[in-house]
């Protein structure tokens, strides 16, 4: 039995604006986009809860009401509301003066009778002049309380998880956008005095504020300091209105009132009509500095509360156990076989059994005792060096932990040396789930029903589709979920570090992850130490300082007094021991080492000797294994390494006892012969090249030549890895060396579908268009022509994106590559190609027939928006004329091509756009039109071309009030500025906060602009902002001509004081003289004027 959407959701979040939304979906699982009635809402699941996500078309308490109605409209189950976004807040508050600052996040709670919101839109005045609000509000649901009063509990003695889900939320936002959603960091917090006003709207703090005025945290005391991405929670009374607090008196002012700690724009109307819970990430103090720098952090932190809020709250039961249906046995088989890969257990067949009598203590140890038995779950990390014994301390835990029947263990081997399935995190969530599905298929029903929809719609996996990475880890995720509480998970995971220290870090956070999710779940993990990660788990064994037995007990077991009695009497095995230091494989080493010195002989003192002068690193003991190598040795190694062919013994003997380097000692061969260097004996040469080879060369019996061991040489160096991975011919296909290529893969011993993350050697070259390398690589029929990287990209898709037109024919040519294939965020060949403008192939893909003309990505950006906005005119041409193109399509944020063509200024684009008849030239974006941006930006031949169609608002207004004429005016646009009076109906005088367009191109001296708002007779020449008039700003900044042009309209203020600076004072301190003449010879000025400091 199947059920809707509309049966699973239970919490309705509102964002009130774009970047509020976006942390939002970046923590969203299984996301989706639902239409309905012209309203995009976005699904998915956090934790156990089914949620839907919106954003407010615009801003204001009412618009949120209508929001919340209309979602409840759609998803009738909605129990529980969130309103999550940022706000202004109260810097100090309590009789402790809890310090609030930049990035904080502030809860709704009740106090009183109040519902944790105050709406001071509403109310009445008091006798003693006073407002008081009657538009307080519901409280919160008592869940969502109870909700709040446990976390805040946790918070109290575990501490927040917000650090680790910023983290991963960034992980989620991408490369390019995760940096904006940053901790800006304490510099960039500053606390003004409440009579410090912001001098200039327009301008950020940090170019017009005097940061020495202000208070930074340090100086706000030690309740003001935060670790980077550790906000505090605080809880209280929030304020909301559909004005927006602007002033610290104001803010103060209703502190002091009704102890409103926080102050927005939107809750107010919800929480008349709904019992909803209020979270806000605070970006300012709500006073006349706005700091737009802190926005996206603080929505980032309030999204991060409210995901571990709803990881607190108990799931609804009637919709966790809707029932699901049954499963297929057939495809259920099917699926298993989609996610097996033959490899799966060779890692962990590899790896030897513990020794008897060892890693006994390990099941002893307090922190594995309390890991196995604590009721919570957990995660232990078993951390050490190479070869302190991890991996075999990990079978050891796997084959020994005590289970119950009906739990579920699960366990994953990593390789570094393996295929790309037994070293990737693909491999590992192929190889859980399959151990999953087996176990519980219940809980992976929705993995079984996906496998069965891509075959039917998309054909067999494998060939038509591949399973990806991040899907794949969605499934299991969600999957711990569902299974039953009386079910333990153990999952055990070895040599996480051996699928790179990228991935190996991003796995680990996730299984930490995981262990929040799913309560009964039990997670150990083997790994190298990784700092970064130590402060953030709490379970840490580490081998090599717990081992020390262990390692006693295995060496005598090897150097036994059955064997050597002297040499197990003696000190030596007290000596291995101590000097291993914990690391079991450098013990196994040297024990081989030591056997081998007693069978020639050699004294207990030589041996001991020996012993000492080995290194105690690992590394440095492989690495002087060939430093040490002695002359005789590299002789060897090079005669070997430089011959054409597999030396004989006899050329060999010669080889060895005539160096090159030794200009002929002897005249004569017969004196070569008769030396002591000499070696006659077949059985005496073998012995002296095992010996000085170290075991890298051997004799070939059949023809009694000599050559390096294939496993030594081949193996190693003709296919070796560098430490990133990549091997000679992925190398030399990477940077274009035709002719390496063609060496290396003459040798018919080289993986020429090497695979590291999905890249290949044809990968790189088709990335990086070597033509003559990719078609030697397709020449050799071994090479999976549509592979694809971690990222869901296929060397078509690189070739297509970088605009290699050669590489993209020849791929097209093999018939094996999907055309329209789809990355991570939804993005194919096509819209790479379109974004970066090659014309070529965008013809060569479209010539196909095989690709979505009009294909969306995950931000709903399509290749006409992305051509339109970079200006490529050829490109758009080419998806226009295929005439299957939503010309008017917009992307999440509501832009459509004519909005970014007009924003960048691409005439002929703007022009082919129109020219369809089918966008809408007014398209209002938070109150920004095409015509508002190009007039902001200059483009003259944009806005002819606009307002030639007589369908734009020259009067439209952003969310800050500012018109078309506004933008122009105050970037000295003069051309821009006269096309918007020549049409008539253009607000002359447009106010906003007391600026208007004339003030601010007096400000920054566009004397031309100047003239044309003048001309209008329609403006005034004295507006106020903060005291300052236009003569005043002009005068400041020294714009002689403009002081001139105001001064001879006749109406101007000269003398206009503002705490005493006046246009002469401002002029005079800047040292504008030209300007001071200029006032001094109207005769109307106070030359005595003082300002507040009796200057």
């Amino acid at each position: 039995m199947a059920f809707s959407y509309e049966e699973k959701i239970t919490v309705g979040w509102i964002a009130p604006m774009a970047l509020e939304l976006t942390p939002a979906l970046a923590i969203l699982e299984n996301r989706k986009k639902v239409s309905k009635n012209e309203t995009l809402y976005h699904v998915g699941q956090i934790g156990a809860h089914w949620v839907v996500m919106t954003v407010c078309p615009r801003i204001g308490t009412d618009i949120a009401a209508v929001v919340l109605t209309h979602m409840r409209i759609f998803f009738p189950k909605i129990k529980h509301v969130l309103i999550v976004g940022i706000a202004g807040g109260m810097p100090e508050y309590g009789p402790d003066m809890k310090q609030i600052v930049l990035g904080d996040v502030v809860v709704s709670r009740p106090r009183g009778n109040e519902g944790g919101v105050a709406h001071y839109n509403f109310g009445a005045w008091q006798g003693n002049n006073e407002f008081n609000p009657s538009g307080h509000t519901l409280s919160p649901s008592p869940a969502l309380l109870a909700a709040v009063a446990s976390l805040e509990s946790e918070h109290m003695t575990d501490g927040t998880d917000i650090p680790n889900i910023l983290r991963n939320l960034r992980q989620h936002l991408g490369k390019k956008e995760a940096p904006n959603f940053d901790d800006p960091g304490p510099e960039h917090d500053i606390l003004f005095p409440d009579d410090y006003l912001h001098p200039d709207i327009e301008k950020t703090c940090d170019r017009c504020c005097v940061s020495e005025r202000g208070r930074s945290r340090s100086d706000r005391g030690e309740d003001a300091q935060r670790e980077k991405d550790s906000p505090r929670i605080h809880y209280g009374i929030i304020g909301s209105s559909n004005t927006l607090i602007m002033s610290s008196e104001k803010r103060n002012e209703l502190y002091k009132t009704h102890e409103i700690i926080c102050f927005e724009m939107e809750s107010a109307s919800v929480m008349g009509a709904w019992q909803a819970l209020v979270i806000r990430g605070v970006c300012d103090y709500a006073d006349s500095h706005k700091n737009k720098k802190w926005q996206k952090y603080a929505a980032a932190t309030a999204a991060s509360y409210a995901k571990e809020l709803l990881l607190t709250l108990p799931a609804d039961e009637k919709v966790s156990h809707l029932p699901e249906p049954e499963l297929d046995q057939q495809i259920l088989q099917d699926c298993l076989r989609s996610l097996a890969f033959p490899q799966m257990d060779d890692r962990s067949n590899d790896i030897s059994w513990a020794a008897q009598g060892t890693c006994e203590w390990l099941l002893r140890h307090h922190k594995y005792r309390r890991w196995a038995t604590d009721d919570r779950g957990g995660l232990l990390w078993i951390k050490g060096k190479p070869g302190s014994g991890k991996s075999t301390l990990l079978k050891y835990a796997l084959g020994h932990c005590e289970v119950k029947a009906s739990d579920i263990v699960l366990s994953f081997f990593f390789h570094g040396r393996g295929n790309e399935f037994q070293k990737t995190p693909l491999g590992l969530y192929r190889s859980l789930l399959h151990q999953l599905l087996s176990e519980a298929p219940s809980t992976l029903s929705d993995l079984v029903h996906a496998f069965d929809k891509n075959q039917r719609q998309k054909g067999t996996v494998g060939e038509k589709w591949q399973w990806h990475h991040n899907e794949l880890r969605t499934f299991f995720t969600t999957s711990l979920q569902k299974v039953p509480e009386s079910r333990s998970v153990w999952l055990f995971v070895d040599a996480l570090d051996e699928c790179g220290e990228e991935n190996a870090v991003k796995l680990f956070e996730w299984l930490e992850d995981l262990v929040s999710v799913s309560s009964q779940t039990r997670i150990c993990v083997a790994c190298r130490h990784y700092p970064v990660l130590d402060a953030n788990c709490e379970l840490k064994i580490c081998p090599e300082e717990e081992n020390q037995q262990d390692i006693d007990t295995y060496v005598r077991a090897r150097i036994s007094t059955k064997r050597s009695p002297d040499l197990a009497s003696s000190s030596i095995p007290n000596l291995i021991v101590r000097r291993a230091s914990g690391l079991f494989m450098w013990a196994f080493l040297v024990v081989k080492q030591v056997l081998a010195l007693d069978r020639k002989g050699e004294t207990l003192e030589r041996i001991e000797e020996e012993i000492y002068k080995l290194p105690q690193s690992l590394h440095e003991l492989y690495r002087d294994l060939i430093r040490n190598m002695n002359l005789d040795s590299l002789k060897l190694i090079e005669w070997i390494c430089f011959a054409t062919r597999p030396l004989t013994l006899d050329e060999l003997r010669w080889a060895l006892v005539i160096g090159a380097e030794d200009n002929c000692r002897y005249k004569q061969l017969k004196a070569y012969r008769n030396s002591r260097r000499f070696l006659s004996n077949n059985a005496r040469i073998k012995k002296q090249v095992e010996t000085l080879s170290c075991g890298l060369a051997e004799v070939v019996a059949s023809s009694a030549a000599l050559d390096l061991d294939q496993n030594n040489y081949e193996c190693r160096y003709i296919d070796a890895k560098d430490e990133y991975g990549g091997t000679p011919l992925f190398r030399a296909s990477e940077n274009g060396h035709e002719a390496v290529v063609t060496l290396l893969l003459a040798t018919g011993k080289v993986d020429v579908d090497v695979n590291d993350f999905g890249r290949t050697p044809l990968f790189r070259a088709s990335e990086n268009g070597h033509e003559a390398v990719v078609r030697l690589l397709l020449a050799t029929g071994k090479v999976d022509v549509d592979v694809k990287d971690e990222n869901g990209r296929t060397p078509l898709f690189r070739a297509s994106e970088n605009g290699h037109k050669a590489v993209v024919r020849l791929l097209l040519a093999t018939g094996k590559v999907d055309v329209d294939v789809k990355d991570e965020n939804g993005r194919t060949p096509l819209f790479g190609a379109s974004e970066n403008g090659h014309k070529a192939i965008v013809r060569l893909l479209l010539a196909t027939g095989k690709v979505d003309v009009d294909v969306e990505d995950d931000f709903s950006q399509t290749p006409l928006i992305r051509a339109s906005e970079n200006g490529h005119e050829a490109v758009v041409r080419l998806l226009l004329a295929t005439g299957k193109v939503d010309v008017d399509v917009k992307d999440e944020n509501g832009r459509t091509p004519l909005f970014r063509a007009s924003e960048n200024g691409h005439e002929a684009i703007v022009r082919l756009l129109l020219a369809t008849g089918k966008v809408d030239v007014d398209v209002n974006v938070f109150g920004q039109t095409p015509l508002s941006l190009a007039s902001e930006n200059g483009h003259e031949a944009v806005i002819r071309l606009l307002l030639a169609t007589g369908k734009v608002d020259v009067n439209v207004k952003d969310e800050n009030g500012q018109t078309p004429l506004f933008r122009a005016s105050k970037n000295g646009h003069e051309a821009i500025v006269r096309l918007l009076l020549a049409t008539g109906t253009v607000d002359v005088d447009v106010n906003v906060f007391g600026q208007t367009p004339l003030s601010l191109a007096s400000e920054n001296g566009h004397e031309a602009v100047i003239r044309l708002l003048l001309a209008t007779g329609k403006v005034n020449v004295n507006v106020n902002v903060f005291g300052q008039t236009p003569l005043s700003l002009a005068s400041k900044n020294g714009h002689k001509a403009v002081v001139r042009l105001l001064l001879a309209t006749g109406k101007v203020d000269v003398d206009v004081n503002d705490f005493g600076r006046t246009p002469l004072f401002r002029a005079s301190e800047n040292s504008h003289e030209a300007v001071v003449r200029l006032l001094l010879a109207t005769g109307r000025v106070d030359i005595h004027v003082e300002d507040d400091g009796y200057r």
